[in-house]
């Protein structure tokens, strides 16, 4: 995350990425291309311009910048859109004992912005699943030493909330239902096309937001009720402004990622125009001041020049 940062390091030769010259017709697009595949690009400019590729028609094009205003608008327009990238990098993980169907649905994936990890039998991947904080599941029911209807149901058990989709070569009206009542989001038979997969990656993912939403957020023992807007840690009730619940719930629901003062100033507290960072290290001070007493662990990390991490 440490591109995340304020526009101070993005050029005005940073302009011709947007999405108006990636659609294979903008002139030097296709020499970047091959620049970015011969690893010529930093790993993460090669990860924006595929990410960048898959979401262009959802990216609202400004038109060609005139006055050096517009061009300062529209650079710090990118920047927005650089750090959506990074938090678009949700991991997943694929359990799969066959190699090369494994690796194709990683590669698949990589290119929706996933990055992915792969287990090839019941065991490992049960472990990566429990000890791994990752955004989505794809498990196969046939795997060695332990099959994915046991993964779902011993994650379950242990109240691991990931969204999981079974994936398997059984079409049976039978496995399905075993597949689901284990608690797995869904179930697609194999083989599937890429755009199904898809689809049905989005739906699990769009249906676990909604339901998590309205549950509990917690970490240590820090408790925050995004319905009731009531936070406690222990027995200790915190009472919050707006601005400090917010940047806290969104921290705790960004549990591990790190938070970047731009993000935190622009997605969670909606600043418009230039804003003193300075801003944000008075809001998080004050923040820490509630919910940290004297001799409880310290929840809030500062990574110089990141920003700021829960867990």
């Amino acid at each position: 995350c440490q591109h995340s940062g304020g526009h101070n390091g993005i050029h005005k030769k940073s302009v011709p990425i947007l999405p108006e010259k990636i659609d294979g017709k903008g002139k030097g697009t296709e020499e970047r291309r091959n620049q970015s595949e011969q690893g010529e690009f930093p790993p993460f400019e090669a990860f924006f311009l595929t990410w960048l590729r898959c979401h262009a028609n959802s990216i609202p094009k400004k038109p060609r910048p005139r006055t050096s205003k517009c061009l300062e608008v529209r650079i710090r327009s990118l920047t927005d859109i650089l750090e959506c990238a990074i938090f678009v990098a949700m991991k997943a993980l694929i359990i799969e004992d066959n190699k090369i169907q494994a690796h194709t649905t990683a590669s698949h994936l990589s290119q929706c912005g996933f990055r992915c990890d792969i287990a090839y039998d019941g065991d490992t991947g049960l472990d990566k699943l429990t000890s791994n904080g990752y955004g989505l599941a794809l498990v196969d029911i046939m795997l060695p030493k332990r099959d994915g209807i046991e993964i779902v149901k011993e994650a379950r058990r242990l109240k691991i909330k990931t969204p999981i989709i079974i994936l398997s070569v059984t079409d049976t009206v039978e496995s399905k239902v075993r597949g689901l009542d284990a608690g797995a989001d869904d179930y697609l038979a194999k083989p599937f096309s890429t755009d199904e997969l898809r689809a049905r990656i989005d739906a699990v993912l769009r249906r676990n937001r909604e339901t998590r939403k309205t549950e509990p957020l917690a970490f240590d023992t820090l408790t925050l009720d995004p319905v009731g807007g009531r936070v406690t840690r222990g027995d200790r009730k915190i009472f919050l402004s707006k601005l400090e619940f917010d940047l806290l719930e969104y921290l705790l629901r960004h549990q591990g990622c790190i938070i970047s003062k731009r993000t935190i100033l622009t997605q969670i507290w909606d600043y418009k125009g230039i804003v003193n960072d300075h801003v944000v290290e008075m809001g998080v001070s004050a923040l820490r001041k509630k919910i940290n007493w004297t001799g409880e662990r310290r929840l809030i990390e500062t990574k110089r020049g990141l920003g700021y991490v829960i867990g």
